[in-house]
C-alpha cells in the first residue's frame, strides 16, 4: 500500500490519506519509499498511474445487458 499509494490517489481523483490528519503515517510512507533497497525497486510512477487508471476505467465501466 505504501509503495503505491500516491498512484492509487491520483488515478482515482481522491485523497485517501490526508497528510495533516496522518502525519506519522506520511513519514513513514516517505521513509520506507526512501530505503535504498525499495527505492531502486519501486514501480515507474507512469506505468504504475497507467495501469490504476486502467483498472478504475474497468470497475467503473458499466455493461448493459
Amino acid at each position: 500500500m505504501a509503495v503505491c499509494l500516491g498512484e492509487m490517489e491520483e488515478a482515482a481523483g481522491v485523497k485517501l490519506l490526508e497528510p495533516n490528519m496522518f502525519p506519522h503515517l506520511q513519514t513513514w510512507i516517505k521513509n520506507f519509499r526512501d530505503v535504498p533497497v525499495i527505492k531502486e525497486n519501486l514501480p515507474e510512477h507512469d506505468g504504475l498511474l497507467a495501469y490504476f487508471k486502467s483498472l478504475r476505467e474497468k470497475f467503473t465501466a458499466t455493461t448493459i445487458s
